[in-house]
């Protein structure tokens, strides 16, 4: 009685797992893990997490500090091996919350490795597709939500799709031809935007340092003679007011004025003493009423 198993085995033999079943074959290197799509937080080239994101036409992503060296060099996608030049490229704005994690700058919903995320070409804002139909796509109203820009159904690219994953990165042609850049360009490049860096960093450190200057000089107070009374109070001592140095040059308030408020229980009057040109500017133009910011200090 034989004890041969051969033809009622609970496994199958490596030639059975790479001949019938489509296992890995002699020459593919990236194996398994190659057939993965990547997600969308990562470089097409690099394949690591991105600093500076871009994208191509049909909504690729990499990292600009590498897919411009590639082009320099090679001039293709990196992805498809079709022609491609830097002006094609798009770049990207994700938005991070306080954990530094990617969101959605409206809803605040996480972008994950199964969301569905798309960018808009016209501006480079990245959504969730869930945000663009319902505000945009549903009500069809085709603007960016965060910058009012018109765009159409076409400039919609799909960053990533989890139902539809039909390409992992040991499919793209870099990969597959095994193309590089030397490591010196990309080097010179990373320094390149390093310095750009530092210096809107230096601009903007400026700017914010001479805004919080202006802000400090207007927001001294220097004192009036009067102040208001309070509502319509007799006994009401008066004490000398306040005011921000923006409304002080030669404007004294030597003029009464009163205020009628129409309640459901009854009118009250109010009587307050107001600068007279700051009066009559904000009966004619109510739409001004944040003075300081929209006017500068008022003739004499």
């Amino acid at each position: 009685m034989g004890k041969s198993k051969k033809h009622n085995k609970l496994y199958i033999t490596r030639s059975e797992w790479e001949n019938e079943f489509g296992g890995k074959r002699a020459g593919d290197d990236v194996g398994e893990r190659g057939r993965q799509a990547l997600p969308f937080f990562c470089c097409s080239l690099s394949l690591l997490p991105f600093e500076h994101p871009v994208c191509t036409p049909d909504g690729t992503v990499f990292d600009l500090l590498h897919i411009i060296p590639f082009l320099k060099k090679y001039k293709v996608d990196p992805t498809t091996g079709e022609p491609l030049s830097p002006k094609q490229l798009i770049k990207l704005h994700f938005h991070k919350n306080e954990n530094d994690e990617y969101h959605c700058p409206l809803t605040h919903k996480l972008l994950t490795v199964n969301s569905h995320v798309v960018a808009i070409r016209t501006t480079g804002h990245v959504y969730p597709y869930s945000t663009i139909s319902e505000l945009c796509l549903r009500t069809n109203n085709l603007v960016d939500p965060l910058e009012n820009t018109p765009f159409k159904r076409d400039d919609i690219l799909t960053i990533q799709d989890p139902k539809n994953k039909t390409r992992g990165w040991g499919d793209f042609y870099h990969v597959r031809k095994d193309l590089k850049v030397e490591k010196a360009a990309l080097d010179e490049l990373a320094e390149k935007q390093r310095k750009k860096k530092k210096k809107e960093e230096r601009e903007q450190a400026e700017a914010s340092a001479a805004s919080a200057a202006a802000s400090a000089s207007a927001s001294t107070a220097v004192s009036s003679t009067y102040a208001s009374a309070s509502f319509t109070c007799a006994g009401y001592q008066q004490k000398p007011e306040v005011v921000p140095v923006w409304a002080s040059p030669g404007l004294t308030t030597t003029r009464k004025a009163y205020v009628r408020l129409v309640t459901s229980l009854g009118d009250i009057n109010l009587e307050v003493r107001v600068y007279p040109l700051l009066l009559s500017r904000l009966l004619y133009f109510p739409s001004h009423f944040d003075y300081p910011a929209r006017f500068s200090a008022p003739p004499l």
